[in-house]
């Protein structure tokens, strides 16, 4: 199936159509479940969907069990749900021309050590010792404070730009575009970990500060840790082709799959849950021209 997704900012009315989403993702499966289209679009439990906003596909798939699904607790979700496997092929380069869209490991910026990465969905990677702080943080001392935050600007319209990362029409996004986008790039501060994961991250969304990990960053940063000579790589390097990364956040601890044929990687994937919150229909009055615009462009069967 072919699928667009749409992101809002919580505090404005901007629409983002340029994401790659592993959470909204995760809810596909289990809404076709609910379809009488089902066993056209999921005739062995696994769906393919082409997602239009990075042309890459996503592989998801839903284990059955008696009485009807495989149930399974994620950090971050009150409750057990039904599970979800998501696998994003070919996942680099999703908005860039590169796994590594600067040409390097590790670059400097304003002598700040980090790595430029583009996995799932690109991303800055940065050491918190490098921004002065100890990467244990929670999200009202990372969001409050003035002088980190314009450090993270600094780097997200510098580095940013470095990286080529492109719009939904193919054009080079511009620091107007970065600064604005609440997408794109993603930061990934990172620390040693303190209990059973590989690595540490506070993930910002790119401002806000994530309650625990997205599917995207986290397969981001398990795919910088594969690879010798990344900022990550210097707290936690896997050697395998297939390797599982578990990375700590503020809600606990999530596990990344990475399967790799050398520098190339076939697949990054995490296990997820969905729960349907409601059903029916709602309607949309006095839609933004943005979204007006992108809505008119679909043809609707």
């Amino acid at each position: 199936m072919i699928s667009t997704f749409a992101q809002l900012e919580k505090d404005s009315n901007t629409v983002s159509w340029d994401i790659n989403c592993g959470n909204m993702t995760s809810s596909i499966p289990l809404v076709i479940r609910d379809l009488p289209e089902e066993k056209l679009l999921m005739p062995d439990g696994k769906l393919n969907i082409y997602n239009t906003n990075t042309h890459k596909n996503i592989l998801c798939e839903m284990p059955d069990v008696s009485p009807e699904y495989q149930l399974t607790d994620i950090p971050g979700v009150i409750g057990d749900f039904p599970e979800v496997n998501v696998s994003f092929k070919d996942p680099a380069c999703s908005k860039t021309k590169a796994l590594f869209p600067t040409g390097n490991l590790i670059d400097s910026f304003n002598n700040i050590l980090l790595t430029c990465i583009d996995v799932v969905v690109p991303m800055i990677i940065i050491n918190a010792e490098s921004l002065g702080i100890t990467g244990y943080e929670n999200a009202d001392e990372i969001e409050n404070n003035k002088i980190l935050q314009d450090k993270i600007m600094e780097v997200r319209l510098g580095m940013g730009a470095k990286m080529g990362i492109t719009k939904k029409d193919g054009t080079v996004m511009s620091e107007t575009d970065l600064k604005q986008s609440i997408t794109q790039p993603k930061i990934a501060i990172i620390s040693p970990p303190l209990d059973r994961g590989d690595i540490n991250i506070r993930y910002l969304t790119p401002k806000s500060v994530h309650s625990s990990i997205a599917v995207s960053g986290g397969c981001c940063l398990a795919a910088a840790c594969c690879f010798s000579g990344t900022v990550a790589s210097h707290i936690y390097h896997s050697y395998n082709d297939n390797s599982i990364v578990n990375i700590e956040h503020l809600s606990g601890i999530s596990e990344f799959s990475i399967t790799r044929n050398g520098d190339h990687i076939e697949y990054t994937g995490a296990q997820r849950n969905a729960q349907i919150l409601m059903k029916g229909e709602f309607f949309i009055y006095n839609p933004s021209l943005e979204l007006d615009s992108v809505m008119s462009s679909f043809t609707w069967p």
